[in-house]
């Protein structure tokens, strides 16, 4: 392999590290950009609920009827097992 094509990989390598790092530092800004404009992190709509019930819920919100099913089926098989 020739010195050149080694140089090569190895620019190549850190603009993709470099690029890697700006996407990082983005998502960054904008979650917390997010987090300032909604209330996310304090929601009281899932807070003091158990997970079944908070799945549940969310899952209803996104209109997924059947992931309802499976974690209601799950929840009952777990409160009667057998």
């Amino acid at each position: 392999m020739s010195s050149h094509r080694i140089f090569a990989q190895l620019a190549f390598e850190r603009a993709l590290g470099h690029a890697a790092i700006k996407a990082l530092d983005q998502a960054i800004i904008d979650r917390d950009h997010f987090v300032s404009a909604t209330t996310w992190p304090n929601d009281t709509l899932f807070t003091d609920r158990p997970d079944a019930e908070v799945a549940t819920m969310r899952a209803e919100l996104f209109h997924q009827p059947q992931i309802v099913e499976l974690i209601e089926k799950a929840l009952a098989d777990r409160q009667n097992p057998g």
